[in-house]
């Protein structure tokens, strides 16, 4: 997504079409001009919600990774919903395994996808507001991913009592995630910080330091709690 939805070539400008004229004419809108202002206002904001989505989503370039994407928001915004709603409902729905797998499709989409990235940059990338992702960063996401559908269906009723049902199976599905690991490229927390005068902004340095390190100690509480 190369390039600004908020360019002014994008956005509305509401001041070039009166939305309010076009609705009904008994709306007394001519004896309030604040009304006809907000209701452009609020109709501007529609048009430009509109076409940021089609921006993102829509677009031939890239637009499998962009559907696959957009494909996991709505179930995701759905998952969220529905644990909160029904959670009866949310552990027995299809989301438990759809929503992690199309995050795996997601992450493959990418590697297929985001190639002319860096392959030699040590600097992942994310969270940065001047850099760019590296392509290994991009392919790790897809293991980590892949450990995320093992973790779903592990920890779901549907298919916990399968996974569980030999003591083989059960040790399979909890260790071999990881036994194969080294097979793909590994980006480090402190490579992250590399060169962040020129990749980040003062602002984002101090922003992603902080986030980066709660990051690093939760993945070391995960791993010897959970």
């Amino acid at each position: 997504m190369s390039s600004n939805p908020s360019d002014a070539n994008f956005g509305p400008h509401v001041g070039d079409i009166s939305y309010a004229n076009a609705l009904d004419s008994t709306i007394p809108i001519e004896n309030n001009p604040y009304i006809a202002k907000i209701l452009n206002i609020i109709f501007g904001k529609i048009i430009y919600f509109i076409k940021l989505i089609f921006h993102l989503f829509f677009q031939r370039k890239f637009i499998l990774h962009r559907l696959t994407g957009l494909s996991y928001l709505l179930q995701y915004f759905f998952a969220f919903y529905l644990y909160f709603k029904n959670y009866d409902s949310f552990k027995s729905s299809f989301l438990i395994w759809s929503l992690p797998l199309t995050g795996l499709l997601q992450a493959t989409t990418a590697i297929y996808t985001f190639t002319f990235l860096s392959r030699t940059k040590r600097d992942a990338g994310y969270y940065s507001d001047r850099g760019t992702l590296s392509y290994p960063f991009i392919v790790e996401n897809s293991f980590f991913a892949s450990l995320l559908l093992f973790q779903w269906l592990y920890y779901s009723n549907k298919f916990y009592p399968f996974l569980t049902s030999s003591i083989i199976i059960d040790n399979l599905f909890v260790f071999l995630p990881y036994i194969p690991r080294q097979l793909w490229p590994k980006t480090s927390f402190r490579d992250s910080l590399y060169n962040s005068n020129k990749t980040k902004t003062d602002k984002n340095k101090k922003f992603f330091f902080i986030v980066t390190y709660i990051t690093k100690w939760f993945y070391v509480w995960a791993k010897h709690y959970i």
